[in-house]
């Protein structure tokens, strides 16, 4: 796979693909078969979620590669824990399928504040004392997932 026409899945080769959560970036693409239709629920319901269009094939699979190898967990969509995938913790993709949806009404007067409530959310550190240190909203966007 060479990126060179969108004719492969660049993560055929993964054991997220098609492991029955929506992984989304590259994994929710045409060529890889919308995460061997593990995206198809979330495509479905929320068409108008459509994070992939921005990015080339190449810059979602880089994407992925950031998030591999970064220590954040990993992150699925509608998987029942709210990690921030910021590119689907949007209205558009129901806050990550309804993983976030709880979290986000409880804090949504924080989002157009600066007062730095979600800067450290799903960053890969655990902030015990963040008021997002809670089960509705994956113990710090999963960065205290240690604690579940």
């Amino acid at each position: 796979c060479k990126f060179d026409g969108g004719d492969c899945c660049p993560v055929a080769g993964s054991p997220f693909l098609g492991d029955g959560y929506c992984d989304g970036l590259v994994f929710n693409t045409e060529v890889c078969a919308f995460d061997a239709g593990d995206c198809l629920h979330l495509n479905k319901k929320y068409p108008n979620c459509d994070v992939t269009k921005d990015f080339t094939l190449l810059e979602l699979y880089i994407k992925n590669q950031e998030i591999e190898a970064s220590p954040i967990i990993r992150k699925s969509i509608g998987d029942g824990v709210c990690e921030n995938f910021k590119l689907y913790n949007v209205p558009e993709c129901g806050f990550e399928d309804g993983d976030c949806e709880d979290c986000m009404h409880k804090f949504k007067g924080h989002f157009d504040k600066t007062d730095g409530l979600f800067d450290t959310f799903g960053d890969a550190e655990c902030h015990q004392v963040s008021p997002l240190n809670i089960d509705i909203c994956g113990y710090d966007g999963g960065d205290c997932a240690t604690v579940i």
